[in-house]
């Protein structure tokens, strides 16, 4: 029930989950129109928008030793670059040393809390559905850690390079992107699931399509470029 069809395009969906004061919380939330930052950067009751500390802030990102490959850890540094490149945002990632290897999905709930990382291994439960999933760890006020998930048996043909994806495979340079814009601390709260809202103007299923949408399309590069709702938020966040 995981994959959606609409208009004959065929997609997959993602999921963004967020572990608060130590524990996962799943979102859901009304869809948000215009670009304010507290409709996708504020998950907290009652308001406050949380976010990476420091006003230009430089968020280290490690690999897991050992489970992505050169092509794909190519793809995914790309991905995470584009954030980068934003014009008029200060939050960079920065790529450092590999960490040890662990299970991704035992680390749901932040305990221990783990280092800011990417991971490519079967933990997440293929009951799930997800392809790709960001867990957050936040204390009072800020983000404090973060793990990026790509499930490595869920059945999905990975496209892994620069080049466009043939019919059917998933562009990882998409998912990647997608990934990391919820690295960022954002798209929590736009819409249920923690999207923007595929019925929304912000998800047609075109070259227009926003990185955030809830679902990457098959056979499409589509979402390796953030349009004017993704970056407008990002950019009001940093």
């Amino acid at each position: 029930m995981h994959r959606a069809t609409s208009v004959s395009v065929i997609s997959r969906v993602l999921w963004i989950a967020v572990a608060l004061s130590w524990s996962v919380g799943l979102l859901t939330h009304r869809s948000a129109e215009g670009h304010d930052v507290n409709n996708v950067y504020d998950w907290l009751s009652g308001g406050g928008i949380e976010v990476w500390p420091g006003a230009s802030p430089d968020v280290d990102v490690h690999f897991a030793s050992g489970e992505v490959n050169a092509t794909r850890e190519t793809s995914i540094k790309a991905a995470m670059n584009n954030w980068d490149d934003v014009s008029g945002a200060t939050l960079t990632f920065t790529v450092g040393s590999d960490v040890g290897n662990y299970s991704f999905y035992e680390r749901e709930d932040c305990s221990p809390l783990p280092t800011n990382s990417v991971h490519w291994d079967n933990s997440i439960p293929n009951a799930t559905g997800f392809d790709g999933l960001t867990i957050i760890c936040a204390s009072p006020g800020q983000i404090v850690a973060f793990q990026v998930g790509f499930d490595a048996d869920s059945g999905v043909t990975w496209h892994s390079d620069g080049t466009n994806p043939p019919p059917g495979e998933l562009d990882l340079r998409s998912l990647a992107r997608h990934e990391f814009g919820h690295a960022t601390g954002g798209w929590l709260k736009a819409s249920p699931n923690g999207h923007l809202n595929e019925s929304s103007a912000q998800c047609p299923n075109t070259s227009a399509r926003h990185t955030m949408c809830e679902t990457i399309t098959l056979g499409e590069s589509w979402q390796r470029s953030t349009e004017e709702h993704d970056e407008d938020s990002f950019k009001a966040a940093y």
